[in-house]
């Protein structure tokens, strides 16, 4: 059983808790000379809400309000353990004087130089720089512990090869981003397929329109796609966003439709669509809405729009690995 909770029998106490977790009538360390106890935090944040500023401000508020004032004695050390997520994470805020103290920093790289793997027998030269040249961002701050701001190189689009013809056969997914308006977001439906150990995107429908028009095109597009054909929706938190996934699904019966919330910061959720994406795994049939959809990856996260790049994630995973087993039949 798990405990949050240890005791010694010669006096010793050991207390855990999650990032923000209630830490009211603990103490760290006893006033003595010598070693008298310690804080020590591990991983702090999550790897898919340290995309979100809110996020990381309060983990930031936590360990400055209330962790801090939780040592016992002015000597009483607090180490952060922590892979790096952005560049204004909770390390990037110490190391920046956020909390006013002079920090000793250990930086550990996976790749310290081009020659040379820090634990090859982990992880090798050659694996590392595979996984470099897939998820850039990612490797410059998980593995190399120096994060730095997404400039729009996200996605290198450039590597997307452009198809004439479409195999048959193929298991099919059309995800939508919805918007909830006429004059900003545009809503998207991303369609997406593997073959082999490839994926293609087959075709991209993207329109701004009133609630009315966006079901009529979503309907319509369902049925142009046909049966085979998964419809993959997004559920909005609360109740107002269960019941319009589920009137979409009423309004879809006949298909195969699910709908999942969205959980976690845009960049994490489009970070497994990228990779294949930036090694060249992903094919494209040629079309009018090319240049859009390459244009929207070239810039992102920091473009005007984002829809067709979060279809694609929700697309991308539910066509990758076990998703597909995951389908309901509405019809």
């Amino acid at each position: 059983m798990a405990r949050a909770e240890w005791r010694t029998t010669d006096g010793g106490c050991m207390y855990a808790v999650g990032s923000g977790g209630t830490i009211t009538g603990y103490g760290a360390g006893k006033v003595r000379p010598g070693f008298g106890g310690c804080i020590i935090v591990d991983d702090p944040h999550k790897a898919d809400e340290a995309s979100s500023p809110v996020m990381r401000q309060n983990v930031i508020d936590w360990f400055q309000n209330t962790l801090e004032s939780r040592c016992n004695s002015p000597h009483t050390p607090i180490i952060v353990i922590m892979q790096r997520l952005h560049e204004n994470d909770l390390t990037g805020w110490l190391l920046k004087g956020g909390n006013g103290e002079k920090w000793e920093h250990l930086c550990l790289q996976a790749m310290p130089d081009e020659h040379t793997a820090l634990w090859p027998e982990k992880h090798s030269l050659e694996t590392l720089k595979r996984m470099r040249d897939a998820s850039p961002l990612v490797f410059a701050g998980q593995y190399q512990q120096s994060p730095h701001a997404r400039e729009g190189n996200f996605f290198k689009p450039d590597n997307i090869k452009v198809v004439d013809a479409i195999p048959e056969g193929l298991n099919w997914c059309r995800a939508w981003d919805l918007a909830a308006s006429t004059d900003g977001d545009w809503t998207a439906g991303v369609k997406i397929a593997k073959y082999g150990q490839r994926f293609l995107v087959g075709d991209i429908v993207r329109l701004r329109g009133t609630p009315d028009e966006v079901r009529t095109a979503v309907k319509n597009t369902a049925s142009r796609d046909g049966i085979l054909c998964k419809v993959r929706l997004p559920q909005d938190p609360g109740q107002a966003g269960k019941e319009q996934a589920q009137s979409y699904t009423r309004m879809l019966a006949g298909y195969s439709v699910r709908s999942q919330p969205v959980t976690g910061g845009k960049e994490s959720r489009a970070e497994p669509f990228a990779s294949q994406v930036n090694v060249g795994n992903v094919d494209i049939v040629r079309g009018e809405w090319n240049n859009a959809f390459i244009d929207e990856l070239r810039v992102f996260p920091n473009g005007t729009f984002d829809d067709q790049v979060d279809a694609s994630a929700d697309a991308f995973t539910e066509i990758q690995g076990n998703a597909l087993a995951l389908w309901e039949n509405c019809g």
